[in-house]
C-alpha cells in the first residue's frame, strides 16, 4: 500500500487497511451488480455501508485510539540504552505498562518527528518521555536501573490516571 508511510500510527494503518478492504469489496459488488437482483444489491450495499461506518467510527473513537505512549530517545553507542534493552527492553512489550503506553523509539541525533517537535531539553540518552494526547506528561532522564525505572514509570502513569495504583 503506497499510502502507508513509516511514521503512521497503528490506528492509522488499521483504518487504511479497512478502507482499502471495503473499497475492494464494494468494487467487487459493483462489478457483479448487473448479475444480482436489485433487492440483493441493496441488501449487500446496506450491509457494506453499515460495516464500513462502524469500522471507521471504531477506529476513530477516543477509546480505541492510542491515547498514550512511552517515547525512548536513544543514540547509537549509548551504553545505558544497551543496559536498558537487556534489563527492561526485552520484556517491555509483554507488560501491562506496554499495553497502556506502548514503546516508541527515536534516535536523539535525528530530526524530531512533527508530533514531537515541541519537546525541549532532549540532551541525555536514554530519555523516556510519557506522552498522552500528544503532550508530555512525564519524563525519566537516564536509566536509574530496572527497579527505579519501573517505579518512576508507574508513578507517572498513576499520577496521570493511566494506571490504577497497586494495592498493598
Amino acid at each position: 500500500m503506497p499510502f502507508i508511510s513509516g511514521r503512521n500510527s497503528s490506528r492509522e494503518i488499521r483504518l487504511q487497511i479497512v478502507l482499502s478492504d471495503c473499497f475492494q469489496y464494494v468494487s467487487g459488488v459493483l462489478e457483479q451488480g448487473y448479475k444480482m437482483s436489485i433487492s440483493a444489491y441493496l441488501r449487500r450495499f446496506v450491509f457494506v455501508s453499515v460495516a464500513f461506518l462502524f469500522t471507521v467510527f471504531a477506529c476513530l473513537s477516543p477509546a480505541k485510539a492510542i491515547a498514550a505512549e512511552l517515547v525512548m530517545f536513544e543514540s547509537e553507542g549509548c551504553e545505558w540504552c544497551e543496559i536498558w534493552n537487556e534489563e527492561v527492553g526485552v520484556a517491555y512489550a509483554k507488560t501491562t505498562e506496554a499495553e497502556i503506553v506502548p514503546l516508541r523509539r527515536e534516535d536523539i541525533d535525528d530530526d524530531l518527528p512533527v508530533d514531537l517537535k515541541h519537546l525541549n531539553g532532549l540532551v541525555y540518552t536514554p530519555t523516556f518521555v510519557v506522552m498522552q494526547g500528544g503532550q508530555e506528561v512525564g519524563r525519566i532522564i537516564g536509566y536509574p536501573g530496572e527497579d527505579f525505572f519501573w517505579q518512576l514509570l508507574n508513578e507517572i502513569m498513576v499520577n496521570k490516571g493511566l494506571l490504577e495504583p497497586s494495592g498493598s
